[in-house]
Protein backbone atom coordinates (compact mmCIF):
# COMPACT_ATOMS: atom_id res chain seq x y z
CA UNK A 1 0.00 0.00 0.00
CA UNK A 2 1.15 3.42 -0.40
CA UNK A 3 -0.31 6.93 -0.73
CA UNK A 4 -2.26 8.53 -3.01
CA UNK A 5 -3.82 12.76 -2.80
CA UNK A 6 -6.28 15.16 -5.30
CA UNK A 7 -6.83 17.96 -4.43
CA UNK A 8 -9.20 20.59 -6.30
CA UNK A 9 -7.32 24.01 -5.94
CA UNK A 10 -8.25 27.60 -7.28
CA UNK A 11 -6.50 27.40 -10.54
CA UNK A 12 -6.27 23.38 -10.83
CA UNK A 13 -6.12 20.34 -9.82
CA UNK A 14 -3.22 18.31 -8.02
CA UNK A 15 -2.55 14.79 -7.99
CA UNK A 16 0.69 13.22 -6.09
CA UNK A 17 1.49 10.05 -4.73
CA UNK A 18 4.97 8.77 -3.48
CA UNK A 19 7.35 6.36 -5.46
CA UNK A 20 7.58 2.88 -3.15
CA UNK A 21 6.65 -0.48 -4.62
CA UNK A 22 7.01 -2.96 -1.48
CA UNK A 23 7.05 -6.77 -2.67
CA UNK A 24 5.35 -9.77 -0.56
CA UNK A 25 9.03 -10.22 1.16
CA UNK A 26 8.52 -6.88 2.73
CA UNK A 27 11.34 -5.53 0.43
CA UNK A 28 11.17 -2.42 -1.48
CA UNK A 29 12.25 -0.06 -4.39
CA UNK A 30 11.73 3.42 -4.25
CA UNK A 31 11.39 3.84 -9.06
CA UNK A 32 7.53 2.66 -9.29
CA UNK A 33 5.67 5.43 -11.67
CA UNK A 34 2.53 5.66 -9.90
CA UNK A 35 1.01 8.75 -11.63
CA UNK A 36 0.08 8.12 -15.69
CA UNK A 37 -1.92 10.22 -18.43
CA UNK A 38 -4.95 8.77 -19.16
CA UNK A 39 -5.72 11.41 -21.90
CA UNK A 40 -3.40 15.12 -22.31
CA UNK A 41 -5.98 16.65 -19.75
CA UNK A 42 -7.12 13.23 -17.51
CA UNK A 43 -3.95 11.61 -15.08
CA UNK A 44 -4.26 8.61 -13.08
CA UNK A 45 -2.91 7.57 -9.86
CA UNK A 46 -2.69 3.75 -9.30
CA UNK A 47 -1.85 1.99 -5.63
CA UNK A 48 -2.32 -0.80 -4.00
CA UNK A 49 -1.16 -4.28 -3.58
CA UNK A 50 -0.21 -6.07 -6.97
CA UNK A 51 1.93 -3.06 -8.32
CA UNK A 52 2.81 -5.04 -11.75
CA UNK A 53 -0.97 -5.65 -12.33
CA UNK A 54 -2.38 -2.45 -12.20
CA UNK A 55 0.65 -0.86 -14.23
CA UNK A 56 -0.85 -3.77 -16.89
CA UNK A 57 -4.27 -2.87 -16.50
CA UNK A 58 -3.25 0.96 -17.15
CA UNK A 59 -1.04 -0.10 -20.18
CA UNK A 60 -3.72 -2.23 -21.62
CA UNK A 61 -6.19 0.49 -21.08
CA UNK A 62 -3.85 3.26 -22.72
CA UNK A 63 -2.61 0.60 -25.61
CA UNK A 64 -6.16 -0.54 -26.33
CA UNK A 65 -7.12 3.44 -27.08
CA UNK A 66 -4.42 3.84 -29.03
CA UNK A 67 -5.59 1.32 -31.46
CA UNK A 68 -8.77 3.05 -31.54
CA UNK A 69 -9.66 4.96 -34.96
CA UNK A 70 -10.18 8.68 -34.20
CA UNK A 71 -13.88 8.54 -33.93
CA UNK A 72 -13.96 6.04 -31.55
CA UNK A 73 -11.41 7.75 -29.38
CA UNK A 74 -13.04 8.67 -25.74
CA UNK A 75 -13.07 12.33 -25.79
CA UNK A 76 -14.97 13.35 -22.13
CA UNK A 77 -13.71 12.72 -18.74
CA UNK A 78 -17.01 10.70 -17.84
CA UNK A 79 -16.41 8.46 -20.88
CA UNK A 80 -12.60 7.93 -20.11
CA UNK A 81 -13.71 7.12 -16.05
CA UNK A 82 -16.57 4.53 -17.13
CA UNK A 83 -14.00 2.92 -20.39
CA UNK A 84 -11.48 2.46 -18.02
CA UNK A 85 -13.63 1.66 -14.52
CA UNK A 86 -15.06 -1.50 -17.42
CA UNK A 87 -11.55 -2.13 -18.96
CA UNK A 88 -10.05 -2.21 -15.21
CA UNK A 89 -12.86 -5.01 -14.28
CA UNK A 90 -12.99 -7.00 -16.88
CA UNK A 91 -8.92 -7.69 -16.92
CA UNK A 92 -8.87 -7.88 -12.94
CA UNK A 93 -11.37 -10.68 -13.03
CA UNK A 94 -9.30 -12.49 -15.64
CA UNK A 95 -5.58 -11.18 -13.37
CA UNK A 96 -6.87 -12.64 -9.93
CA UNK A 97 -8.71 -15.60 -11.43
CA UNK A 98 -4.64 -16.59 -12.42
CA UNK A 99 -3.17 -15.35 -9.37
CA UNK A 100 -1.45 -18.03 -7.37
CA UNK A 101 -2.27 -18.83 -3.91
CA UNK A 102 0.51 -17.47 -1.97
CA UNK A 103 -0.91 -14.13 -3.73
CA UNK A 104 -4.16 -14.53 -3.20
CA UNK A 105 -3.90 -15.36 0.90
CA UNK A 106 -1.52 -12.25 0.89
CA UNK A 107 -3.21 -8.98 3.01
CA UNK A 108 -2.30 -6.75 0.64
CA UNK A 109 -4.56 -7.27 -2.60
CA UNK A 110 -6.74 -4.21 -2.71
CA UNK A 111 -6.17 -2.19 -6.11
CA UNK A 112 -7.40 1.32 -5.85
CA UNK A 113 -7.16 4.55 -8.44
CA UNK A 114 -7.57 7.92 -8.46
CA UNK A 115 -8.54 9.76 -11.44
CA UNK A 116 -8.53 13.85 -11.83
CA UNK A 117 -9.51 16.00 -14.33
CA UNK A 118 -11.96 18.74 -16.44
CA UNK A 119 -15.94 16.92 -16.90
CA UNK A 120 -17.97 17.94 -19.50
CA UNK A 121 -19.41 20.81 -17.73
CA UNK A 122 -16.00 22.24 -17.55
CA UNK A 123 -15.48 21.98 -13.58
CA UNK A 124 -12.82 19.78 -11.52
CA UNK A 125 -13.48 16.86 -11.04
CA UNK A 126 -11.91 13.87 -8.66
CA UNK A 127 -13.08 10.34 -8.78
CA UNK A 128 -12.07 7.05 -6.90
CA UNK A 129 -12.13 3.60 -8.29
CA UNK A 130 -11.06 0.70 -5.76
CA UNK A 131 -11.52 -3.13 -6.41
CA UNK A 132 -12.33 -3.48 -3.02
CA UNK A 133 -15.90 -2.51 -3.33
CA UNK A 134 -16.82 -5.91 -3.57
CA UNK A 135 -20.21 -5.50 -4.85
CA UNK A 136 -19.29 -4.08 -8.22
CA UNK A 137 -15.14 -3.25 -8.33
CA UNK A 138 -14.01 -0.34 -9.73
CA UNK A 139 -17.42 1.68 -9.46
CA UNK A 140 -17.33 4.96 -9.97
CA UNK A 141 -16.98 7.24 -6.69
CA UNK A 142 -17.22 10.96 -6.91
CA UNK A 143 -14.74 12.73 -4.60
CA UNK A 144 -15.55 16.28 -4.98
CA UNK A 145 -16.84 17.85 -2.00
CA UNK A 146 -14.94 18.33 -0.18
CA UNK A 147 -12.06 19.36 -3.00
CA UNK A 148 -9.79 16.16 -1.90
CA UNK A 149 -9.48 12.16 -1.79
CA UNK A 150 -6.71 11.04 0.23
CA UNK A 151 -6.24 7.51 -0.18
CA UNK A 152 -3.72 4.41 0.97
CA UNK A 153 -2.47 3.38 4.25
CA UNK A 154 -4.31 2.76 7.18
CA UNK A 155 -6.93 5.13 8.05
CA UNK A 156 -5.01 7.83 5.88
CA UNK A 157 -7.90 9.69 5.27
CA UNK A 158 -9.02 9.95 8.98
CA UNK A 159 -5.46 11.17 9.66
CA UNK A 160 -5.39 13.89 7.35
CA UNK A 161 -8.74 15.29 7.62
CA UNK A 162 -8.43 15.60 11.04
CA UNK A 163 -4.70 17.33 10.79
CA UNK A 164 -5.98 19.74 8.10
CA UNK A 165 -9.23 20.74 9.87
CA UNK A 166 -7.00 21.48 13.07
CA UNK A 167 -5.02 23.72 11.28
CA UNK A 168 -7.98 25.58 9.61
CA UNK A 169 -6.50 24.85 6.26
CA UNK A 170 -9.19 25.29 3.65
CA UNK A 171 -8.27 23.45 0.56
CA UNK A 172 -10.59 25.38 -2.01
CA UNK A 173 -9.12 28.64 -1.17
CA UNK A 174 -5.49 27.61 -1.93
CA UNK A 175 -3.91 27.29 -5.77
CA UNK A 176 -1.70 25.14 -7.38
CA UNK A 177 1.71 26.56 -5.97
CA UNK A 178 0.49 26.17 -2.64
CA UNK A 179 -0.80 23.05 -2.89
CA UNK A 180 2.38 21.32 -4.34
CA UNK A 181 3.82 22.10 -0.82
CA UNK A 182 1.20 20.74 0.97
CA UNK A 183 1.12 17.41 -0.73
CA UNK A 184 4.75 16.97 -0.25
CA UNK A 185 4.57 18.02 3.37
CA UNK A 186 1.93 15.33 3.13
CA UNK A 187 3.92 12.28 1.60
CA UNK A 188 7.07 13.11 4.08
CA UNK A 189 5.47 13.13 7.37
CA UNK A 190 3.77 9.94 6.26
CA UNK A 191 6.86 8.14 5.15
CA UNK A 192 7.90 8.94 8.67
CA UNK A 193 5.35 7.13 10.03
CA UNK A 194 5.19 3.94 7.70
CA UNK A 195 7.51 1.91 5.59
CA UNK A 196 5.04 1.14 3.43
CA UNK A 197 5.21 4.97 1.30
CA UNK A 198 8.92 6.50 0.40
CA UNK A 199 10.92 7.82 -2.41
CA UNK A 200 10.51 10.91 -4.44
CA UNK A 201 6.68 12.37 -4.45
CA UNK A 202 5.46 12.27 -7.69
CA UNK A 203 2.73 15.44 -8.88
CA UNK A 204 1.42 16.52 -12.18
CA UNK A 205 -0.91 19.70 -12.32
CA UNK A 206 -3.98 19.76 -14.14
CA UNK A 207 -5.36 23.03 -15.60
CA UNK A 208 -8.79 23.78 -17.43
CA UNK A 209 -7.52 24.51 -21.27
CA UNK A 210 -3.71 23.37 -20.47
CA UNK A 211 -4.10 19.99 -19.36
CA UNK A 212 -1.16 18.13 -17.38
CA UNK A 213 1.88 19.16 -16.41
CA UNK A 214 4.51 16.67 -14.84
CA UNK A 215 7.05 18.19 -11.70
CA UNK A 216 10.52 17.31 -12.81
CA UNK A 217 12.85 15.75 -10.35
CA UNK A 218 14.81 19.09 -9.72
CA UNK A 219 11.29 21.43 -8.76
CA UNK A 220 10.63 18.10 -6.48
CA UNK A 221 13.69 17.99 -4.49
CA UNK A 222 13.01 21.92 -4.25
CA UNK A 223 9.81 21.18 -2.34
CA UNK A 224 11.13 18.60 -0.41
CA UNK A 225 14.25 20.93 1.01
CA UNK A 226 11.35 23.49 1.75
CA UNK A 227 8.76 21.39 4.00
CA UNK A 228 11.77 19.84 5.45
CA UNK A 229 12.17 23.31 7.62
CA UNK A 230 8.62 23.25 8.35
CA UNK A 231 8.32 20.74 11.70
CA UNK A 232 4.18 20.72 11.90
CA UNK A 233 1.26 21.09 9.81
CA UNK A 234 0.75 25.06 11.36
CA UNK A 235 3.69 26.01 10.63
CA UNK A 236 3.39 25.17 6.86
CA UNK A 237 -0.33 26.53 6.46
CA UNK A 238 1.34 29.46 7.86
CA UNK A 239 3.47 30.31 4.53
CA UNK A 240 0.43 28.62 1.99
Amino acid sequence: MSIGIALIGTDGIILATDSRKTFLDNRHSDNSQKIFDLSPTVGIISIGGHAGYQDWLIDNYIYTQKLQPNDKKTKTMEDIINTFAHSAREDYDYITKRTSQFERLHPINRLMFIIAGYNSDGNPSIVNLDSGISAYPFSPDSMTSPPMCIVGVDLIWDYWVKKLEQANCKIETLNTKSLKLLVTFIIQETARASDLVGGKPQIIIIKRGKGIQRINNKEIERLQSQVDNLVDIGKLIAVL
